[in-house]
């Protein structure tokens, strides 16, 4: 579920009244902006202030929701596809996005799809070492 549309929509995900049991959590996935994320990129760079400031509103906004809710959040599903050929914005990408959500108290969970969100390279048993290492590995 995307950080926005709940922003957008703050009253239509109800939890139930098991919303007090710390095993509940919402899960949510971003890939923004999909034109640096996604699997045919079409921006090159990414961490302008304006960048940060997109990221830090959802962040801010979602972290507020849940705490109203009392529920935690997992950032289950994030990250860049490695056709994107800007390493740095990529592996900086990866770095804001953990320290703004470790920052709200959100778990986070990198995408591998063993394919164009690979971060494992598993016939060779090797990690993408610079965002591992952006993930705080």
């Amino acid at each position: 579920m995307s950080p926005r549309w709940i922003l957008t929509n703050p009253d239509t995900l109800v939890f139930p009244a098991l919303a007090d049991d710390p095993y509940v959590a919402l899960e949510v996935h971003t890939y923004d902006p999909f034109a640096f994320a996604g699997p045919h990129p079409t921006l090159a760079e990414w961490g302008t202030p304006a960048d940060h400031a997109f990221v830090d509103t959802w962040v801010d906004g979602l972290a507020a929701w849940a705490a109203r809710r009392g529920v935690s959040v997992v950032l289950g599903e994030f990250g860049v596809t490695n056709a994107q050929m800007a390493e740095a914005g990529r592996v900086s990408w990866y770095a804001y996005h953990r320290r703004v959500a470790h920052g709200a108290g959100f778990a986070i969970l990198a995408w591998d799809d063993d394919g164009m969100y690979r971060l494992l390279n598993r016939s060779a048993n090797t990690w993408d070492a610079p965002i591992v290492k952006a993930l705080g590995l």
